[in-house]
């Protein structure tokens, strides 16, 4: 199940446009060249999916991932216990 791109560059100027309308003329010129210039110095690396380096990236994005779960966790565990504390300072 890979996504491909399937945008053209058209498309693409069209949605930084899009988004970029609003903008003064100043800020939207700088951010333009900004793209352009990143686009020079853009590098694409292929990566074997079935070869070691693959599957540390994979295994370090789960790990991440998890990480991020619990740090998610935590917070709603802070959150609830501020809650509470909050209410017995109140009573």
């Amino acid at each position: 199940m890979e996504k491909q791109n399937k945008s053209t560059p058209a498309a693409t100027e069209v949605e930084i446009e899009k988004h970029l309308k609003e903008l003064p003329e100043s800020v939207r010129i700088a951010i333009l060249a900004n793209i352009e210039k990143a686009k020079k110095t853009e590098i694409t690396i292929g990566i074997d999916p079935e070869s070691y380096l693959a599957k540390e990236i994979l295994w370090h994005s789960r790990k991440m991932i998890k990480i991020e779960h619990k740090l998610d966790e935590l917070n709603i565990a802070i959150n609830h216990l501020r809650n509470q504390l909050n209410k017995i300072n109140q009573q």
